[in-house]
């Protein structure tokens, strides 16, 4: 942001943003600039200590984005703005296929539930019903027929696949115009 704009950065370009989420600078709200996600620094009002911010993720970038929405709504019709305030739904975590681990406060699920769990929770995450019910498809289709595996090899030397395919052989080149092959 900080290369883009003008508006109120920290150290790490992050824009400075109040708990309502609004941008700010030391000692005013700029006008009518809202901020969220992985963008703004926003204060973690649930850590309990001063200085505190939310990290830069997906899961907060979602739920502010949420409560952004009601405040500059709020601001339009003026009402009072409500403060990002994160709380915990847990950990979770994918340790494998089939094997994961959940943590919340005192509970600790591990192995198959705790990956069934993570899973639910990602396809509760998805935008639309045709985009859960395509992921939940592929996953299914994943435990019937096991993992969908790409070659990374690939990734290194892309044209290699190509050429072992084609019939040429390594440092050949293909067909010029005219019918000839390079050596």
């Amino acid at each position: 942001m900080h290369n883009h704009s003008d508006l109120p950065v920290d150290e790490r370009g992050l824009l400075i943003v109040r708990a309502d989420l609004r941008v700010t600078t030391d000692t005013e709200v700029v006008p009518e600039v809202w901020a969220a996600g992985d963008d703004a620094s926003v204060p973690d009002l649930a850590a309990g200590r001063p200085g505190a911010h939310t990290v830069p993720d997906a899961q907060h970038a979602v739920r502010q984005g949420r409560l952004l929405a009601k405040n500059i709504l709020a601001a339009l019709r003026g009402r009072p703005t409500e403060d990002y305030v994160h709380r915990s739904l847990g950990v979770v975590a994918t340790l494998g296929l089939g094997r994961g681990i959940f943590q919340h406060r005192g509970l600790v699920i591990k192995g198959f539930p705790a990956w069934l769990m993570r899973r639910g929770y990602h396809v509760l995450a998805i935008p639309s019903r045709e985009r859960k019910t395509r992921v939940f498809a592929v996953w299914v289709t994943a435990l019937l027929y096991g993992r969908d595996i790409v070659s990374l090899a690939s990734v290194q030397h892309p044209r290699e696949a190509f050429v072992s395919r084609g019939g040429l052989r390594r440092g050949e080149e293909p067909a010029q115009p005219g019918g000839r092959r390079k050596a």
